[in-house]
């Protein structure tokens, strides 16, 4: 490292040779080569504040400035360094660009930014002796400065014929603020948005009677809405004993902006009259902006807005009405209840939602024994709506109101009652609820009652314990309502439950042996039921009722997580056997996708040929030997011979591969994926890959099984040039892992033929080369644990590359494989003559 760059990094000063001295380099620059500009700018960062280190930076800059033979470029670059750390030290020459059509800007950007007084005394001469663009420029600049020995030679310039020099000047002076510029600005006739931008900005500094005057005088017609809000805001921060009256004022104009914007300040006026002035005069008022009354007041906080609120509710416009309720909720407590529930009751489905939802956290004690008392005593439609509101808020001590609600002959509000009783029911109350279950006689409650019942035992956490009430009272009540009370007793389970079940599921009536079979079919948990139901698939009872058996069995086999996918397998293979219609055997085709084995492989293979389940086989053997994602968790694909065999198949079934037993793989990470195709008996690969190197690869791999000793001779027809060591040819290879050992003789664009290898796992490659090029024969030959490579011209006079002793299973794979030695560009490489012998 030369001793200028190495003092620069360690940001201290040096002595720079002239050939290799930023400064100097700096002022050729070019905006292509930026090593003068990058190790300037890395002083700066090295130098961490440290002035005196800085001022070096500063005053090796100031000559580039100066140099006429100074390229633009290196002066643009200079003046943006010294904007950052500019001092005194460079006013005289940036205030000398200040004249330069080119430079000026830059220049005045590093002024504005500079602190030294010169630089404000510069930019306030160049006031004086600059025309046009730049004099727009350094106005704005003075602005921004807040120089307020500037405001006498800017208000010549507001009324200025150039428009955009007067709007500089008006924006300038209201950005100072000083009260000789307020007081001109407010004697413009013309008010437009620079104007009133302006006169907010010098307000705002002032403060005071001057600025109270100055806003008021855009609380005008004349004056654009976006002016007038602004004044309102200004009046409302300096609480201003007339904000009250022009906000009023302007809520009721016809611009919707200033009117929106007025109705907001409803939340921030300190006039204690606000809330009586806009209770007045909401209700005649435009929707949008009622709907941001309602909202302000809201946010105000005050009581005394609750009755507009509660009024509101009964608009017509959704919006008005839906901020009604949450005001409503927020300023009238429990006073806003009933009519919240009422509106609950009649309301839209959007009304409901809400009502149930400002109702669930309104806080206090009060709000909560009249939300209680509502949903005992209001009409059925709004006790419905509230008792959800019930469960929302957890008031458990609500528990007995609802069981009397849910002995009601109302069926909506009993119904209503249950519901709420299955979340809020303490497991001391259970016994209670099943009775009362037992007692139910309309169809629709016992269902939501039977649900309450469910959740109850859940809490109890016995479930024999939990049963034992219900299982007392079955005999007690009529069949039909007994048949339907068997859905809960199968959800609650145990073994008190599956006997009673198994039981009915064996009866001689029919009707009773259904609603067992349904109920454990639907509604039971566990494995256990597995041979109650299998028992009635193999049955002689009716096609209908196995077909519900089989479907709970198949769901019971699906959904358990701790049984293993070999006795999935088994006891879905059963189920094929077993199942009476098509329509099952295609559902356990579908539930062997949950068994990622060979075994369930082997099951969905037997049915490639079947006209009828052949597509839904092929659909599985397809899953579940191919990687699949779901839920956010990555499914490895199945391995074996058998279902590689069974996937080849299914992809040269379809016309959408190669032909059996040939099967393309990704090794590694390879993306985009790679292609194969078959075509009058070449193979064409497009693949993509980092490469077949090193201790890990990136390829595809085209491949079939290969027992013991063999070889695979192939012609490598053509191989593109995507990288000089884009590689194609024939490989042995113990598996698809990234890492596997392997062997491969390759043809490359530019580098010949090559014969590679990883004699182990995750070891390093090794290569020999001759020189080749496509097309030219490949091929490898494996006996024990010996590869050779060989390559042919013609495919008869061989040449041997190499051999390599390489340890790897019996069974391995050999193939075809590509890698474009370009992770993310995949090259297309074509064989024929493929031939694999064992």
């Amino acid at each position: 490292m030369k001793p200028a760059i190495l003092a620069l990094c360690l940001g201290i000063p040096a002595l720079w040779a002239a050939d290799d001295d930023p400064y100097e380099q700096l002022k050729g620059f070019d905006s292509q080569n930026r090593t003068a500009l990058n190790a300037v700018v890395a002083q700066v960062r090295a130098a961490n504040g440290d002035a005196a280190k800085l001022a070096e930076v500063e005053t090796r800059l100031v000559p580039v400035l100066h140099d006429a033979a100074a390229t633009l470029a290196a002066k643009q670059e200079a003046c943006r360094i010294l904007l950052e750390i500019g001092t005194g030290r460079c006013v005289p020459a940036l205030a000398a660009m200040l004249s330069d059509p080119k430079l000026a800007d830059v220049a005045r950007y590093a002024l504005e930014r500079n602190a030294d007084p010169a630089a404000g005394d510069a930019l306030l001469a160049a006031l004086g002796t600059a025309k046009g663009a730049a004099l727009s420029g350094i106005v704005n600049s003075v602005g921004n400065r807040r120089d307020a020995r500037a405001v006498p030679a800017l208000l010549p310039l507001l009324t200025d014929p150039d428009a955009t020099l007067a709007e500089a000047a008006i924006v300038a002076v209201g950005r100072i603020g000083a009260p000789e510029g307020l007081a001109a600005l407010t004697k413009l006739t013309v008010r437009g948005p620079a104007v009133c931008q302006a006169v907010v900005m010098c307000a705002e500094r002032l403060g005071g009677k001057a600025a109270e005057d100055a806003y008021l005088l855009l609380c005008d017609p004349s004056v654009p809405g976006t002016g007038w809000a602004a004044a309102l805001r200004g009046l409302a921060a300096m609480k201003s004993s007339k904000a009250l009256e022009q906000t009023i004022r302007a809520v009721q104009v016809e611009d919707p902006y200033l009117r929106r914007n007025a109705a907001r300040l409803a939340a921030t006026l300190p006039d204690p009259a606000t809330v009586a002035r806009f209770t007045a005069i909401c209700p005649g008022l435009p929707a949008d902006v009622q709907v941001v009354v309602v909202a302000a007041l809201a946010d105000r906080g005050d009581k005394a807005a609750a009755p507009l609120a509660i009024e509101l509710l009964t608009a017509t416009d959704t919006g008005v009405r839906q901020a009604a309720i949450r005001a409503a909720a927020t300023l009238g407590g429990a006073s806003a209840v009933a009519p919240l529930g009422e509106l609950a009751g009649r309301g839209d489905r959007g009304d409901k939602q809400l009502v149930r939802e400002v109702l669930g956290r309104m806080p206090g004690k009060d709000a909560a024994a009249k939300i209680l008392e509502q949903s005992q005593k209001a009409a059925p439609a709004v006790r419905i709506e509230l008792m959800q509101v019930l469960v929302d808020r957890e008031m458990r001590e609500a528990v007995p109101s609802l069981m009397a609600a849910a002995k009601e002959t109302d069926t909506g509000v009993a119904t209503a009652a249950w519901k709420a009783l299955a979340r809020l029911a303490p497991p001391e109350r259970h016994d209670a609820l099943v009775g009362m279950l037992l007692a139910a006689t309309d169809d629709d409650v016992r269902a939501a009652a039977g649900d309450a019942v469910v959740e109850s035992a859940r809490r109890v956490g016995n479930r024999d314990k939990a049963s034992a009430a219900l299982l007392a009272g079955l005999a007690g009540v009529p069949a039909a309502a007994r048949q339907q009370l068997l859905g809960p007793l199968a959800a609650i389970g145990g073994p008190k439950a599956l006997a009673e079940l198994t039981r009915a599921a064996g009866s001689a009536d029919a009707e009773e042996k259904r609603a067992a079979i349904k109920a454990i079919a639907d509604q039971w948990q566990d494995s256990s039921a597995l041979e109650v139901l299998m028992g009635v698939v193999k049955s002689d009872a009716p096609t209908g009722m196995r077909v519900l058996a089989l479907r709970g069995y198949l769901r019971l086999v699906s959904q358990d997580g701790a049984m293993k996918a070999d006795d999935k397998v088994a006891r879905l293979a059963e189920a094929m056997a077993s199942a009476p219609r098509l329509e099952e055997k295609k559902q356990v085709l579908s539930a062997l996708r949950d068994c990622r084995c060979e075994a369930a492989v082997a099951i969905a293979a037997r049915y490639l040929d079947d006209a009828e389940l052949g597509q839904d086989a092929g659909d599985a053997v397809v899953y579940l030997a191919t990687a699949q994602r779901r839920d956010n968790q990555r499914l490895p694909a199945v391995k074996g011979s058998a279902a590689r065999l069974a996937l080849s198949t299914v992809l040269s079934k379809r016309g959408k591969g190669l032909p059996a037993p040939w099967l393309g793989d990704e090794v590694g990470d390879v993306n985009p994926p790679g292609t194969a195709a078959f075509d009058g008996g070449k193979i064409t690969i497009k693949a993509a890959g980092a490469d077949i190197w090193g201790a890990a690869d990136g390829c595809y791999f085209v491949s079939q099984p290969l027992t013991g000793d063999g070889s695979i001779t192939a012609r490598v027809v053509s191989v593109e040039a995507v990288n000089e060591w884009t590689k194609a040819g024939v490989m042995v290879r113990d598996g698809v892992n990234a890492d596997a050992a392997h062997g491969m003789m390759c043809i490359t664009p530019a580098n010949g033929g090559s014969f590679q290898r990883r004699p182990a796992a995750k070891g390093e490659s090794t290569c020999n080369q001759l020189p080749a090029k496509a097309p030219y024969w490949v091929k490898i030959e494996r006996k024990g644990d010996v590869v050779t490579a060989s390559m042919s011209e013609d495919g008869q006079a061989w040449t041997k590359v190499g051999e390599e002793t390489i340890k790897m299973g019996r069974e391995v794979l050999v193939g075809l494989a590509v890698t474009s030695h370009d992770a993310g560009r995949p090259a297309e490489a074509v064989f024929d003559s493929v031939l694999v012998s064992r």
